[in-house]
């Protein structure tokens, strides 16, 4: 049996299928596992090049498959046996490995503060704890002062990652864009809640917004990349052809509106 045949379809399979665990999670009914084409064992990286997102049973069987075709490779015995064995030591086929893994994971995910002991007592034990008064929370805060992508790597790598992204080109933001597609602070919790948080922020009380507006004062497009972009991707788009222009246009007119109705009650008080 050609056993690397067939792990070289598994890894197509799971790579054709999603790029991202979020969608792996949505196409395989809520669970999905991580797993490395060239393991970590044999020299493999986190580079998402080496990533691939598959079912548990799938992952299991990949797992099965690496074995038979590097049977002198110590590691990947280990990754395997936590695998073949439930706790109490019992063999697992495939079928069982996959039923199991997602009990557990359906199991966490219904875990909260109010169902679980465990976690009630680690929610109280983080009330009120803040950089002022909890020496981890300090000394992370500390570690990430001053960071940015001229002197942090991680941040420059992550940068350089990100560039040239949008809904168009990236899957993740497709995904996000649809689903937020319509929602308004009127509408749903998350955007109600954000709304409520920036009421009444100013540069004055806030620093994330004293810092945004220290960062874009003096920005147009010809000094700056991004509004560049923007200003030529919004050349030409009306509120016939695009939906944020029509949202501005529609909030403009109610302004008016407002403006004209409050103009009137005044000249009518003043008369």
């Amino acid at each position: 049996m050609d056993y690397r045949k067939i792990y070289n379809q598994l890894i197509e399979r799971g790579s054709f299928r999603a790029t991202t665990r979020k969608l792996a999670k949505e196409l395989l009914g809520g669970y999905c596992e991580k797993h490395h084409i060239i393991p970590k064992c044999m020299g493999g990286s986190n580079e998402k090049e080496n990533l691939v997102f598959l079912s548990a049973r799938e992952h299991f069987i990949a797992h099965i498959l690496l074995l038979k075709i590097h049977p002198s490779v110590g590691g990947l015995y280990l990754a395997c046996s936590k695998m073949l064995y439930d706790k109490q030591g019992n063999k697992l086929n495939g079928k069982e490995y996959g039923t199991l893994k997602k009990k557990i994971s359906d199991y966490r995910k219904s875990r909260n503060k109010y169902n679980d002991a465990g976690l009630a007592r680690c929610s109280e034990k983080m009330k009120g704890r803040n950089k002022d008064n909890y020496e981890p929370m300090r000394i992370a805060a500390e570690k990430q002062r001053g960071r940015t992508k001229d002197n942090y790597e991680p941040i420059a790598i992550a940068t350089e990652k990100r560039k040239g992204r949008n809904k168009d080109n990236y899957e993740p933001m497709a995904i996000s864009a649809a689903k937020m597609i319509g929602r308004t602070k009127e509408t749903h919790e998350g955007p109600r809640k954000i709304s409520e948080k920036k009421k009444g922020q100013t540069k004055e009380t806030c620093p994330g917004v004293a810092i945004m507006a220290e960062k874009l004062t003096g920005r147009t497009k010809e000094t700056h990349e991004y509004l560049a972009e923007k200003s030529k991707k919004m050349k030409g788009q009306t509120k016939e052809t695009n939906e944020s222009v029509a949202r501005m246009a529609a909030s403009k007119q109610k302004n008016t509106r407002c403006e004209i109705h409050f103009a009137a009650r005044w000249r009518n008080i003043t008369a």
